[in-house]
């Protein structure tokens, strides 16, 4: 696959409770560095928490919204199908984005991967469910969250 210099991106010039997201073709292919792999995304989830962060409710570290992507490496060690749902700043509202190789997580072949790129984000979800086992719960008491993956693994 030839790699080009710019790519397409879904943009956020500021946060606020009336922003818009910009389409923009030309936001920078990021080279990987050590460590790193550069994916081509194909599909991307866009969760609740994306609302929040353009309306200005969440902090953001990036202008590119996003965070449940499915691709496939381009540059670096790897060939599979993987996802990324680490916190941010690991966006995918991009059509290239680069990540610590250690963050991907290999999705098995034969799973329809335009469906799957949704499935990888509970953290907001499980965050708040979290916040209502205070009358249940003690501070240091153990929780176990089942999950397939995504975005419960940082909490």
């Amino acid at each position: 696959m030839k790699i080009p210099t710019t790519q397409v991106a879904a943009w956020l010039e500021k946060p606020h409770p009336e922003a818009t997201l910009l389409i923009r073709n030309d936001i920078e292919v990021p080279q990987p560095r050590a460590g790193e792999i550069l994916v081509n995304l194909l599909y991307t989830g866009f969760c609740h928490s994306d609302i929040h962060y353009i309306h200005g409710d969440l902090p953001s570290t990036t202008d590119i919204p996003g965070h449940e992507g499915v691709g496939r490496v381009v540059k670096g060690s790897c060939i599979l199908i993987l996802n990324f749902s680490e916190p941010m700043p690991y966006i995918t509202d991009v059509e290239f984005v680069t990540l610590p190789a250690e963050f991907a997580t290999v999705i098995p072949e034969g799973l329809e991967i335009e469906a799957t790129a949704p499935l990888l984000c509970a953290g907001v979800t499980m965050f708040g469910a979290l916040r209502k086992l205070e009358k249940y719960c003690q501070r240091n008491d153990w929780v176990v969250i089942l999950g397939a993956g995504g975005g419960l693994g940082h909490l």
